[in-house]
């Protein structure tokens, strides 16, 4: 991908989905993304609205700087520095997560939501995105 890709809304979504190793039938899978929508946003021939750059900052985790205006790295410190031990906890509380505080108030937190978007899927694909063992285990379930 040329540098200046990178210059438009469309050239960065592309080069998220490229870092994430993220299809476009993951897209509209996991974030409930339409063709025509997908397709104006990687064309710059339509704006993400406010909710749609709220979800793909949840989605993707990454900087709102970078993804909207393009200033700054897209990720402000590597995945590879994020804590561990949190997760790893909850992976392997396995049906036992909602005894995990963190994840009651998560699980609080998204049920007053009313703003449309679906958190569950959201905090499913980052989780996907982060650990390669959850993403297969998505694969064999469908």
């Amino acid at each position: 991908m040329q540098e200046k890709d990178l210059q438009e809304f469309g050239g960065r979504l592309l080069r998220l989905m490229a870092i994430n190793s993220i299809s476009e039938a993951e897209m509209f899978l996991q974030l409930s993304v339409e063709q025509d929508t997908y397709d104006g946003w990687v064309t710059n021939s339509l704006e993400p609205s406010e909710m749609d750059v709220t979800m793909l900052l949840g989605y993707f985790g990454c900087n709102r700087q970078w993804l909207t205006r393009g200033e700054g790295e897209p990720y402000a410190a590597p995945v590879d520095s994020w804590p561990e031990t949190d997760m790893k906890d909850l992976m392997l509380s396995g049906t036992q997560y909602l005894k995990v505080p963190a994840m009651q108030e998560m699980a609080e937190w998204i049920s007053e939501q009313q703003d449309g978007i679906n958190y569950w899927e959201v905090v499913k694909a980052n989780f996907a995105r982060e650990y390669p063992e959850f993403r297969e285990w998505l694969k064999k379930r469908r």
